[in-house]
This record gives C-alpha cells, sequence and structure tokens, in this order.
C-alpha cells in the first residue's frame, strides 16, 4: 500500500484502520500524528512522524493479533484511562489463569474535550 499524498487519502486509510481499531492496543495514540493532518487549516506537511505512523498501523493490522474470544461464563475486567489527549479502555477475560486481551478501545478527545479537567 502506498503512502497518502493527500488528506482525503489520510481519511481513507484512518477510516479502513479505524474499523479494526479494537484489535490494535492505543490505535487513537498511535494515530494521532495522521489524524492531525486531516484538521482544517493544517498545512500538509508528511514528515517522519507521519511516514512511521502509516507504518506502524499496516503493520500493526497486518500482525495477527493474539485476543481471547469473549465467554460470558468468565471472570472479566474492564481497565480505563483517561487524559487531556484521549480515552482508552481494555476489555479482559481470565483464560487459563491468566488475563488475556478479548478488546481495546481508544479514541483522540475533540479539542473542546481536551479542555475539560481529566
Amino acid at each position: 500500500m502506498e503512502r497518502p499524498r493527500s488528506v482525503k487519502q489520510i481519511r481513507q486509510f484512518l477510516g479502513l484502520a479505524g474499523y479494526f481499531r479494537k484489535f490494535v492496543e492505543n490505535f487513537a495514540t498511535i494515530a494521532e500524528p495522521l489524524t492531525r493532518l486531516t484538521k482544517k487549516d493544517t498545512p500538509w506537511l508528511w514528515e517522519d512522524a507521519q511516514e512511521q505512523t502509516f507504518h506502524t498501523i499496516k503493520d500493526k493490522l497486518t500482525t495477527r493479533p493474539v485476543l481471547a474470544i469473549f465467554n460470558p461464563d468468565r471472570r472479566t475486567e474492564v481497565h480505563t484511562d483517561a487524559s487531556a489527549i484521549g480515552v482508552g479502555a481494555i476489555l479482559l477475560q481470565e483464560v487459563d489463569g491468566k488475563m488475556a486481551v478479548v478488546s481495546y478501545y481508544s479514541r483522540q478527545n475533540t479539542t473542546d474535550q481536551r479542555c475539560y479537567h481529566s
């Protein structure tokens, strides 16, 4: 896959990658350098951070994830975290005496939400 060369192409890439975000830990944080380029009145500057982010996301989407399948009969935990930048969560279940990841959740906060007290 060739790197995006326009805001439209970044949005398309992030839209496709975002569909699978629950399989990628800290997806929103990882994607931030690309997301930043999609904001209104932001000049197009494809730098090392964007190049690295593009390849990191591709690698994470093409590497086999090791996720457990949710079982409602197992002990379940949800771990959450929040900051001014965004929020994240991990759904875990006990499998063979160890906690295994079932799903990830993350998103960036809006500009207004970044002003909230965390």
